[in-house]
């Protein structure tokens, strides 16, 4: 799923309301994939499943340059997903039974680049009698889940889920602008993501063995960014009442496995690594005047690694001989 949600205003474009002014866009695609793959034989059953979701989709206001708009209120956002929906959701399930041998193996993968942003030209001029507010908003949830289950005189899984979002929310605002707001301005770039994968592998038979993995990755970039003015040609910010510029990021990720098997013998072994990566940035350029009567400027980064409500890892083997491994592993930088 490729592609964009856009609004824009052009080059020397003026626009005036006697009440509210909205640019606005909104992107909140839905990709569902599932499959299943089902093998049973007399003798040697075999099932693999392979499923990719590759999501990469833009929500974008841009104002170009010496643009203005007038109004009572002014709101120019950019917001992807509504926190509820899923960007992207896979999952693929596969078993495998035989009397001799039973075997399945599923992969499911998923990347998703899903970005907001606000970008208004330079020496471009919002005036409003009320409130100002600027912002992205990105909310976009994401998942990628397998199961596999194998039942034979010999039974084994192997089963792999594997997510990357590398989201972003960003706000530039270009040199020379001047925003004068009768009332509150809110410039603020909000990252609300939640990715998660989960990987279930079961095995049963004289000997069996099964190997999980689960790794989630979310990147994100949350940025307001004012750019350099010059001395003779000044930014301009004023408000009334309160002026909020602020990132936020309120990310979150996860990952959960469980692979379990019953035998004479059985070997269970589990790999799961969740990694955050959360960059935030708030600034202010060269030249820039800005008055209000309460001013907040604030990056704050809220990034968790939560979201399963049971335990990430569980690896377990039954039987007279069992071997169980496992690994789970967090990352935040």
């Amino acid at each position: 799923d490729e592609g964009e949600t856009k609004a824009s205003i052009g080059t020397n474009s003026a626009i005036y309301s006697h009440r509210s002014v909205q640019v606005t866009s909104y992107e909140n695609t839905s990709n569902d994939v599932d499959a299943v793959g089902v093998a049973v034989a007399a003798g040697v059953g075999l099932s693999g499943v392979f499923t990719e979701v590759d999501v990469t989709r833009d929500s974008e206001v841009e104002l170009y340059d010496n643009v203005t708009i007038t109004g009572d209120d002014v709101t120019i956002s950019a917001q992807a997903g509504d926190g509820t929906l899923e960007a992207a959701n896979n999952y693929t399930i596969a078993g495998a039974g035989g009397a001799l041998l039973g075997a399945n193996a599923t992969v499911s993968d998923t990347d998703i680049d899903v970005d907001t942003s606000v970008n208004i030209g330079t020496n471009s001029t919002i005036t409003d009698a009320g409130s100002t507010s600027i912002t992205t908003n990105n909310r976009t949830r994401s998942q990628s889940r397998t199961t596999g289950l194998s039942v034979g005189l010999a039974a084994i899984g192997a089963n792999f889920s594997y997510l990357d979002d590398t989201s972003d929310s960003q706000i530039a605002i270009g040199g020379g602008v001047t925003v004068e707001t009768g009332e509150h301005l809110t410039v603020q770039a909000t990252s609300a993501k939640n990715s998660k994968t989960d990987t279930v592998a079961g095995a049963g038979g004289a000997i069996a063995a099964t190997g999980g993995e689960a790794q989630t990755t979310n990147t994100a970039i949350t940025r307001v960014s004012f750019a350099n003015s010059t001395s003779d040609n000044r930014a301009t910010l004023s408000a009334n009442d309160n002026a909020t510029i602020k990132a936020l990021n309120e990310d979150e990720y996860d990952h959960a496995i469980d692979a379990s098997n019953v035998g004479a013998v059985s070997v269970s072994a589990g790999l799961g690594v969740s990694t955050g990566s959360s960059d935030l940035d708030v600034t202010l350029g060269d030249n820039l005047d800005l008055s209000a009567t309460n001013i907040f400027i604030n990056a704050s980064n809220k990034m968790a690694k939560k979201g399963e409500n049971d335990s990430n890892f569980a690896v377990r083997g039954g039987g007279a001989i069992a071997v169980a491994l496992g690994t789970s592993r967090a990352n935040l930088t």
